[in-house]
């Protein structure tokens, strides 16, 4: 153990000491993750700048803050599935004589869909504006292995999504193990349990009308678990924060950032295409009639953890809560809002960054593409 790794801990557990501090000072839920998220940054840049990435001291700090980020994020994961499933059984169980959930379904997807087609234009827009040429970044790329293996990986999902065909999709969303599904296992788990509590709520539903007393017990059981696992839910953000802070922390001292600067107009061209899209948001948001400061001010924490853990469905309770609890969406509507948006719905993983990646690819392969071929 060395004497760098001792400095490092230390003041690590000294930041966590200030941001338990902020909360018994009081201080607002926002400005204590937007203090973590600032504090992490400059934190894990002055480590990559005094000691650099290769450092045996920052590596074997950045495993024992992983416990405190990587931890956060698996916690969120862990209540992901459970939330789903008793949150879509209690909506459609519960769901009132206009079918107020059969009406909004639609809406939601359409819109969500609407959102990632709009965010593909942005993404393709972003190319063409900002001249990106992937021709003349293959021997950066080439000279880093770890942006070398983040291409790898969009590439072979790219080739997954083309090999798998819309009726493929449609039916590994339908679960054939229900207690394989809520393991959380597979990539369509979290769709598979909307599906699986959707249908066992509209049974639950049918019989409440023929024969009330005899489900009884079990609604009031699923009501009961739904009232355990938000509370989980909320128990589990509390800790917000502190991972945010761990989080951003190890991005910044594990990513070389003079090799990323080499790629710097196509991280600008993606940071700006992600903005955008955002803007795009409130203004949506503005025409319900919502100020957009409101939701920018509500969002915010979201924002950060999304950023921070680059995992939407780790996200999905901090989404939920939020919706809920901070801009007055019902729970039933947040959850499935929340629940379709990290799967039809990511505006930047379905929609900017596939766009700006068949482009780039069209480049290398030596395929002439316009706007006009790109959208036909």
């Amino acid at each position: 153990m060395s004497f760098q790794f001792i400095v490092l801990s230390i003041l690590f557990l000294g930041f966590y000491a200030v941001l338990a501090n902020f909360k018994k000072q009081k201080k607002s839920f926002n400005y204590r993750v937007l203090s973590a998220l600032v504090c992490g940054l400059l934190f894990g840049g002055a480590i990559q700048m005094s000691l650099g990435v290769d450092h045996s001291a920052v590596g074997s700090f950045a495993e024992f803050i992983s416990v405190f980020g990587k931890g956060y994020i698996k916690l969120l994961q862990m209540i992901v599935i459970p939330l789903v499933f008793v949150a879509m059984v209690s909506s459609v169980m519960n769901v009132d004589g206009n079918g107020a959930l059969s009406k909004i379904a639609p809406k939601i997807i359409g819109l969500l869909i609407f959102t990632v087609a709009i965010s593909a234009v942005i993404g393709v827009a972003s190319i063409y504006i900002f001249g990106i040429d992937a021709n003349a970044m293959v021997s950066t790329i080439g000279s880093n292995s770890a942006i070398e293996a983040r291409g790898d990986r969009l590439i072979s999902t790219q080739e997954t999504m083309s090999n798998n065909g819309l009726a493929a999709l449609a039916l590994s969303i339908i679960p054939s193990n229900v207690f394989d599904m809520l393991t959380g296992s597979q990539r369509t788990s979290t769709l598979s349990t909307v599906l699986f509590g959707m249908f066992l709520g509209y049974s639950i539903l049918q019989v409440k009308k023929r024969r009330p007393e005899k489900v009884q017990n079990f609604v009031d059981f699923i009501n009961s678990a739904k009232e355990v696992v938000l509370s989980m839910v909320r128990e589990i953000l509390k800790l917000t924060p502190y991972g945010v802070f761990a989080l951003m922390t190890s991005f910044m001292m594990t990513n070389d950032l003079f090799a990323l600067a080499e790629m710097g107009r196509f991280l600008v061209a993606s940071y700006v295409a992600i903005f955008a899209m955002y803007l795009v948001h409130i203004a949506m948001v503005s025409l319900t009639g919502l100020s957009p400061m409101k939701f920018v001010k509500k969002s915010w924490p979201v924002l950060v953890f999304g950023f921070g853990s680059r995992s939407s469905m780790a996200a999905i309770p901090l989404n939920v809560e939020t919706q809920n609890r901070s801009l007055g969406v019902d729970e039933e509507t947040a959850n499935m809002s929340a629940t379709f948006g990290t799967s039809i719905g990511q505006n930047g993983c379905a929609g900017i960054y596939p766009a700006m990646l068949a482009i780039m690819a069209a480049q290398v392969m030596g395929i002439p593409v316009d706007l006009g071929s790109f959208f036909s």
